[in-house]
């Protein structure tokens, strides 16, 4: 979702375009105000990017509540699973019974690192800020003959034209909805690494209650006949 709120080049073409006719021709925009990069910021970029942080906040809560029964959820299976695994390993474990219980706890752990990585999925909610980079990179680039030009008529370095003129309609107004962007996907990265971390807490406890089990099954199968472990296997 996030994505696709992303300004485009196309996008932030037509708002320079917009910002130029606005200072040029103010008459002929709905909002000459917005010419000002300060007003812009407050009254536009910034308001844009809180709607989305909310609007993403309210999904994640969504999700959360969808997540939230997994871990739990997982207990009957996870009991199971481990069954199964301690009946198939009764030979090693008779030959040496810690490397046995060094092996399911290996097991329990892998297991446990499954479970995680199913929540932590959710992190493929919020992008990587490289498409916000590559929109800083090609801004710079379209800047470059600008630069050039003052550079030659001015003296200037290239360093000191390009951030004069990063500061100035429209350059700083599309610096400041990509600085806004980059606000907005701090504040998400945030939140869902908060949220993935509550999640996945019971997972550790998950964990060691099933090294728990594990203690309470070896004697259980080893007093089971060999007919027993046999079904238990199926």
């Amino acid at each position: 979702m996030i994505d696709t709120a992303l300004p485009t080049p196309q996008a932030l073409r037509a708002l320079g375009d917009e910002v130029r006719k606005a200072m040029n021709q103010p008459k002929s925009v709905a909002h000459p105000e917005l010419a000002d990069p300060d007003i812009f910021w407050r009254r536009a970029a910034f308001p844009q990017a809180s709607a989305l942080v909310r609007q993403l906040r309210r999904l994640l809560v969504e999700v959360a509540g969808e997540l939230e029964p997994v871990v739990d959820g997982s207990r009957n299976d996870f009991e199971k699973w481990l069954r199964a695994t301690a009946s198939a390993d009764t030979a090693g474990r008779g030959v040496d019974p810690l490397a046995g219980r060094e092996r399911a706890i290996d097991a329990i752990a892998a297991k446990c690192d499954e479970l995680h990585e199913v929540i932590a999925g959710v992190r493929r909610l919020i992008p990587a800020t490289t498409r916000v980079s590559d929109l800083r990179t090609a801004l710079a680039q379209g800047r470059r003959t600008r630069v050039a030009a003052m550079v030659t008529q001015t003296g200037e370095t290239a360093a000191h034209a390009d951030a004069m003129l990063r500061g100035e309609p429209p350059h700083r107004h599309l610096d400041l909805v990509l600085a806004a962007q980059e606000l907005a996907h701090g504040a998400l990265r945030s939140d869902v690494e908060v949220m993935i971390d509550r999640l996945t807490q019971p997972i550790f406890g998950l964990g060691e209650c099933m090294v728990t089990v594990y203690g309470d099954l070896v004697p259980e199968l080893r007093r089971a006949p060999a007919d027993l472990r046999s079904h238990v296997d199926r």
